[in-house]
């Protein structure tokens, strides 16, 4: 039974150990960003095909940030297959101007 139990505590730390090296945007998206696309038609109509999913073929490239996304320490970049690069840095690097967020 303690062999079991430090072969459990072993893998569970090694588990813990890989989670705590994965790139931070890997964690990037904000729960409120996510609600915040599901209810905006704009991202319905600009959705990806499954035919561009399926060809893994071509490379992907940015288009572009996002600016309508902004936040006071992330830039969100379009990506050629419709997904989004999110950047996230420690300290602001926009400011808001009124409404918009400003480089």
């Amino acid at each position: 039974m303690k062999k079991l139990s430090i072969k459990f505590l072993s893998v569970l730390l090694s588990v813990l150990m890989l989670a705590s090296v994965m790139p931070s945007s890997v964690y990037a998206i904000a729960a409120e960003d996510i609600a915040d696309s599901l209810t905006t038609t704009e991202n319905i109509s600009s959705a990806v095909s499954l035919e561009e999913v399926e060809d893994s073929s071509a490379e992907v490239y940015a288009l572009g940030e996002d600016v309508s996304k902004r936040t006071e320490n992330a830039k969100y970049i379009r990506m050629s297959d419709g997904s989004y690069y999110v950047a996230m840095y420690n300290s602001a690097v926009h400011y808001l101007d009124g409404d918009v967020w400003e480089e």
